[in-house]
């Protein structure tokens, strides 16, 4: 399976566990360990071993202590190895059919949504500042009337390409539907550090883009609100970003409103 000769060979523990992949490694050793214990019935585990070629790939590896000593410490162990790869492979189109925008490559609303949920309890227990933003793409329907939907999909893209540059690794860029965006940030020192990304998303996105052999000018609106403790479930702190996001498209688009509180009218400001 690793690509070597079809023969008969003898390999120590230690020597496999050199090819197995580093973060794959302690579910492999745990395994055993609860098979050699007796704590687990079998020994069973998916990891990924290194391929003679370089590449890596998935096995589904099952086993059995058939011998123990006295003591009842395992002396033997049988099992086998299957190749999976082909399996993990299908698998992963499937998750990401399921989990992110085929156009973009971003999350799509399913997965944004889970996010969201899990960020909220995080954020909940580290007492850390969480924000999340909502925008859209101003005049964006123009673009699709008068260039095609061709040009409107190649308008998203760079602009995805856009928001992923403002933001860091643990932040998520998601695409709900159409020309929709959230962003969630997370860990944040302070409120205003969530309104600094806004307004980098804001200058980001005010360059001409490159469509065909045409330049295209647009802009984005902000609406941006920060979980607070009357924010009962994600889909209300969702609802105050969403409103920010009108209160911005009635200023006059291209700036960042932020919803301060429930209650509170979202204040807006403006671009540069």
């Amino acid at each position: 399976m690793r690509g070597g000769p079809e023969q008969a060979f003898e390999i120590t523990p230690h020597e496999r566990q050199t090819h197995v992949h580093p973060d794959d490694l302690p579910a492999v050793l745990a395994g055993v360990r609860e098979a050699f214990t007796g704590r687990a019935p079998l020994y069973e585990v998916e990891f990924r071993i290194r391929h003679h070629d370089g590449r890596w790939i998935w096995l589904h590896s099952r086993g059995r202590v058939v011998e123990r000593d006295a003591a009842g410490r395992a002396l033997r162990m049988v099992g086998t190895d299957a190749d999976v790869t082909r399996q993990k492979a299908a698998e992963q189109q499937l998750r990401q059919r399921a989990e992110f925008d085929a156009l973009t490559g971003l999350p799509n609303r399913g997965l944004f949504n889970d996010r969201l949920e899990s960020a909220i309890e995080r954020a909940r227990r580290s007492g850390k500042t969480l924000a999340l933003l909502f925008l859209d793409i101003d005049h964006f329907k123009g673009v699709n009337d008068s260039r095609g939907h061709g040009a409107g999909d190649t308008l998203l893209r760079i602009v995805a390409e856009r928001l992923l540059a403002t933001v860091r690794g643990v932040d998520t860029v998601a695409r709900l539907a159409g020309d929709e965006f959230t962003v969630i940030l997370e860990g944040l020192a302070e409120p205003a550090d969530a309104e600094v990304v806004a307004m980098k998303m804001v200058e980001a996105l005010r360059p001409p883009m490159r469509i065909g052999a045409d330049l295209v000018s647009v802009s984005t609106s902000v609406g941006l609100a920060v979980l607070s403790e009357a924010d009962v479930d994600a889909a209300r702190l969702l609802a105050r970003a969403d409103e920010a996001l009108y209160a911005a498209k009635r200023a006059g688009k291209n700036r960042v409103s932020v919803h301060e509180d429930i209650g509170a009218a979202p204040g807006v400001r403006p671009g540069a």
